[in-house]
């Protein structure tokens, strides 16, 4: 009979320990992704850029002296920010309420640093790029 109590009681000392192996072992939910204001929500910077990266991709291929060699190291998602200067030239002033994308580009195969860059839509178009 003591062998029928060992049997059940290793049973259920086996099944605990398989409960904390499967609870230590599980990952934790990825993060949300970052999620683009509604759409019925209005912003004096005009529309959230949904396409930001398509958009910064070929303003890159355009404006990069070697685009293939630019290596896009990081971008973040568009926020919304009140431009601190005055940028007359892209029809900016002090004030104006853009989407602002923090851009890292590096050089492939040269041992040049990262630059950063500041990105600032407008209406949905790029309006300007702060190195």
């Amino acid at each position: 009979m003591k062998s029928a109590k060992t049997s059940g009681g290793m049973r259920i000392a086996a099944g605990l320990l398989s409960l904390v192996w499967v609870a230590c072992t599980a990952t934790a939910p990825p993060p949300p992704a970052p999620v683009a204001p509604g759409a019925a929500e209005e912003s004096p910077a005009g529309p959230y850029p949904a396409d930001y990266e398509t958009r910064i991709a070929v303003w890159l291929r355009i404006h990069e002296p070697d685009a293939d060699h630019v290596e896009l190291v990081s971008l973040t998602a568009p926020q919304r920010r009140t431009l601190e200067v005055d940028l007359p030239e892209q029809g900016l002033s002090r004030g104006d309420a853009v989407w602002e994308v923090l851009l890292v580009t590096r050089r492939r195969g040269v041992a040049d640093p990262v630059r950063s860059s500041r990105v600032l839509f407008r209406d949905g178009v790029i309006r300007a790029v702060l190195r």
